[in-house]
């Protein structure tokens, strides 16, 4: 399966999870058991759906190792209210980390005023918010009979002002991160938006990198809110230690000037976050932004080695850099917008 054909199941799949989030906000302002059980039945077609597409991307995509019960069939869930000093301290606020929760811990009321408990959570859904220091949560997941995390979770982190700091949807296997995740991280004015797989001490696929925007803030999102606006940068590749490390040959990297356009194109090793190999292909906009060049050869530190092993020319105003690219690359078209003149 091709990078344009991953595109639109990716959407397609951000735009069911989108589905579930509003009918999971209308059930909190909701008293009516009808209109809720409606809903069960709409959510349960919904994941079904999402299921289906998710196994399409991890069988053409990714090709990963198969778990088994990482989809939770239920599609019932439970609205947790006041949660328990007890059971915030018993549940990691980092949804990579395992927790054990005992079964007699009191979690909160439910809608109904309810004392609730956490054998009550088992094999189901619950949503929640609940304050963190420097700001609050807004959660929807489910945990398996040790206390762990399992199943789809959604987790969306705000700061006191109400603005988003971090968003994660990824899937659980026994209290550890499997499969594909997708991950909003905010870095000052940027967000990272991660669509990514995980194998053993390292990710792979997607990062995109945007500019902060406004109305992310105060309210719970999904990833198709977040990924139309203002790319600065885009990197396939592998990442561990939250680095771009990446020996397979394959990873790129784009970055974007403020109106748009591409300001570097780097294919090629990484190492530590910086271009590094003895072979890589690179076209940049020069410092007058009149024109690009392009750096075949070694690159180490971020930079390219002029040492006479490779080579460096103007790129002529009249040819389109995309034909200078290494042949095969699957890369989607609508990344490659080179500056005109």
């Amino acid at each position: 399966m091709t990078t344009r054909n991953k595109i639109p199941i990716l959407a397609s799949i951000f735009l069911f999870s989108a589905i579930i989030t509003l009918m999971i906000l209308r059930a909190i302002n909701s008293s009516n058991t009808g209109v809720i059980n409606d809903m069960h039945n709409h959510i349960q077609e919904v994941e079904a759906r999402i299921q289906t597409m998710e196994s399409d991307i991890s069988t053409n995509i990714y090709n990963p190792v198969q778990y088994d019960e990482v989809h939770d069939t239920t599609p019932s869930y439970i609205e947790v209210r006041e949660p328990t000093v007890a059971f915030l301290s018993s549940i990691p606020i980092n949804l990579s980390t395992t927790t054990l929760i005992e079964q007699d811990v009191m979690i909160g009321l439910n809608a109904e005023g309810e004392y609730l408990y956490f054998r009550d959570l088992e094999n189901t859904h619950f949503f929640m918010t609940f304050p963190i220091q420097g700001g609050y949560v807004w959660f929807f997941g489910g945990l398996n009979e040790q206390g762990q995390w399992h199943g789809n979770a959604i987790q969306n982190d705000f700061n006191v002002q109400g603005e988003l700091s971090a968003l994660l949807e990824g899937q659980f296997y026994n209290g550890q991160l499997v499969g594909a995740y997708r991950q909003i991280t905010r870095e000052a004015n940027q967000f990272r938006v991660h669509h990514r797989y995980v194998h053993d001490g390292f990710t792979e696929g997607e990062t995109f990198v945007y500019r902060y925007v406004e109305f992310l803030d105060n309210m719970p999102i999904r990833f198709d809110d977040a990924i139309k606006h203002n790319l600065t940068s885009y990197y396939r590749g592998h990442i561990s230690n939250n680095r771009y490390n990446d020996t397979t040959g394959n990873a790129i990297y784009i970055d974007f000037t403020e109106d748009g356009y591409i300001r570097a194109f780097y294919h090629g090793h990484f190492a530590n976050g910086t271009f590094n190999d003895d072979s890589a292909t690179g076209i940049f906009l020069d410092n007058q932004q009149t024109q690009y060049v392009i750096n075949v050869g070694r690159y180490s530190g971020g930079s390219f080695v002029r040492d006479g092993s490779g080579y460096s020319r103007a790129i002529p105003t009249s040819e389109n850099p995309t034909n200078l690219l290494p042949s095969g690359l699957d890369i989607c078209e609508t990344l490659l917008r080179w500056k005109t003149w």
